[in-house]
């Protein structure tokens, strides 16, 4: 009888050692490190592995490894939680999320409008540009005869918008980053705009305006890096929201004019589901360059994909962004 005992305990725990491993290996696939869309956030796959496999221990930013897994799983990129601030962390606070949808677009302003470009093309231009510039500002070149374009009508942007799920809630993000100064420096407009059927979740939205600072000389010497937040949309209606921000070219900070450039930001807020009867969502990411005069403050209104801007005398509206996702 004791023999029967010992082989049953035995199989007892054998059983239980296999459910305890697949339970873990379960909790591993949860945590989406083959989720594709991950890697197009600037993270390689190893160091997706390494954040998830290290949840302790401090990684960029003197962030937690594991928290910086779970920002990457909400939809943001490794330059963006370089530049967390304590508002990043407290906004997404408690937040568990899947990436389930990208789109991103590249694009070319001249004076003659806004044309989407490959990545590929952009990157080499505003790369180009951004030389030329230095050598400009360092005295080395003086204007720009053929076969040089005229930079000072050129400038390159990259959008991109997000979609994370959690629970029931559908978290909407819209990114943008200039790849080179922009030749004006006003106010611009950002917004998402989604069908009806998708419910704004109350006092979801954020903003995030991000820039860097240089001395005002020669060097353009690297001095920091300054965030601006807001925490309530400049318009919300039933097809989205829109926030205005000031771009800026120099700024009076420690007693002396410094330049501004590097700028990047976002804005977020979530939905759900409002009619069963519909099974997909979509969601459109746009932008507004302003140019020319501005008649006080611009004013900005959001239709399904498309965002109105009012108060200036020239706009260049961005190539929009666009994602279908299901619920």
């Amino acid at each position: 009888m004791k023999k029967v005992f010992s082989v049953l305990l035995v199989i007892i725990l054998m059983l239980a050692s296999l459910v305890s491993v697949a339970s873990a290996r379960d909790v591993d696939n949860s945590l989406d490190v083959d989720n594709v869309l991950l890697e197009k956030m600037g993270f390689t796959k190893d160091e997706l592995k390494d954040l998830k496999s290290n949840p302790n221990q401090i990684g960029i930013n003197n962030l937690k490894k594991g928290d910086i897994f779970r920002y990457i799983n909400l939809g943001y990129t490794k330059d963006e939680i370089s530049n967390f601030t304590q508002a990043n962390i407290d906004y997404l606070k408690g937040k568990e999320g899947k990436l389930i949808s990208i789109d991103e677009k590249y694009i070319r302003l001249s004076k003659d409008g806004a044309v989407e470009v490959s990545k590929k093309q952009a990157l080499q231009e505003a790369q180009e540009y951004n030389n030329r510039m230095k050598l400009k500002q360092s005295g080395i070149l003086q204007g720009c005869s053929q076969p040089c374009r005229d930079d000072e009508e050129l400038s390159w942007m990259h959008m991109t918008l997000y979609v994370t799920q959690y629970g029931n809630q559908y978290e909407l993000k819209n990114s943008f980053q200039w790849l080179t100064s922009p030749v004006w420096v006003l106010e611009d407009g950002i917004a998402i705009s989604h069908p009806e059927f998708m419910t704004q979740v109350q006092n979801s939205e954020f903003f995030q305006y991000t820039y860097d600072r240089f001395t005002n000389d020669t060097n353009h010497s690297y001095i920091n890096t300054n965030s601006v937040n807001k925490y309530t949309a400049d318009y919300k209606g039933p097809n989205g929201m829109a926030f205005k921000y000031d771009i800026l070219g120099t700024e009076f900070y420690n007693g002396s004019t410094v330049l501004v450039g590097n700028h990047r930001g976002y804005m977020t807020f979530s939905v759900t589901n409002s009619n069963p009867n519909f099974t997909t969502g979509t969601a459109y990411g746009h932008y507004s360059h302003t140019e020319l005069g501005i008649l006080g403050s611009i004013g900005v209104s959001v239709a399904l994909k498309k965002l109105s801007i009012s108060g200036a005398l020239s706009v260049s509206p961005m190539t929009d962004t666009g994602v279908t996702f299901d619920f």
